[in-house]
């Protein structure tokens, strides 16, 4: 095969055409005109696929049925024929990429909205803990909560979380709400650079947990054993820089 057959090939292919459409149109392009049967013959392939092949390529305005004949026969059409197909499709082509290309800045407002939009789950009696251990098993994350009433609440989710802190690869920031020594060296005492525990001042009652991952927000009262979750990114940033201005400071 030399170049300039590649090239025609390499032209077909840009129409479409797979591999045996291309196969029927260089038989079809090589002959005065072909029968179903003869392309079956000359080509190898089912005639009743040659049916459906002859169809496509019709569709494709590639090829024609000539109209002086008895027995239906097939032609394929001549190369400025397919040069002006290919020019309406390199035209077309452009004219979607200039458009595409105008719409890139409002297509990624759009896409930055629908990321945005504010989705708000609830959760309550057994599903609290549910949820609560999937954050702080799977989530590196700030948060600020009261750590008693958390074990009373949680007794086992909490025990297996104090049992983890020695080994956890998440990154934890947590600010402890609670004025019992013996409760806030527990966290204290952890030697896992990836946990890092800060003691509020004792005299702000923080009874609602608050935990900051992947840009959610879950708030969970335990004495009620209801929580939601936020999944807002401003909602997110704007809690995430309160926890931040609160941990310098303490």
């Amino acid at each position: 095969m030399n170049k300039d057959q590649q090239n025609l090939i390499n032209c077909l292919q840009t129409l479409g055409c797979n591999e045996e459409e291309t196969l029927v149109f260089l038989k079809l392009f090589s002959s005065p005109g072909l029968k179903a049967s003869q392309i079956a013959e000359r080509s190898g392939i089912k005639r009743v696929k040659v049916y459906d092949l002859i169809q496509s390529l019709t569709d494709k305005n590639l090829i024609l049925e000539l109209s002086n004949t008895k027995v239906k026969t097939y032609i394929a059409h001549d190369l400025n024929h397919i040069e002006r197909i290919l020019k309406e499709k390199i035209d077309e082509f452009q004219k979607t990429k200039t458009n595409f290309t105008q719409s890139i800045p409002n297509l990624k407002d759009s896409i930055k909205a629908l990321s945005s939009t504010t989705e708000v789950k609830y959760y309550q009696k057994a599903d609290v803990p549910r949820i609560l251990d999937q954050i702080i098993k799977n989530h590196s994350f700030k948060a600020i909560f009261n750590p008693i009433l958390a074990f009373e609440k949680n007794k086992k989710v909490m025990q297996n979380y104090l049992a983890s802190l020695e080994k956890t690869t998440h990154k934890v920031q947590e600010i402890i709400s609670c004025d019992q020594k013996d409760v806030q060296q527990m966290f204290l005492r952890v030697k896992n650079p990836n946990f890092q525990a800060k003691i509020l001042d004792p005299d702000i009652n923080f009874d609602t947990d608050m935990i900051l991952y992947d840009n959610q927000v879950f708030f969970g009262s335990y004495n009620s054993q209801r929580a939601i979750v936020i999944s807002d990114p401003e909602i997110y940033n704007s809690l995430l820089q309160l926890h931040k201005k609160l941990w310098r400071d303490l």
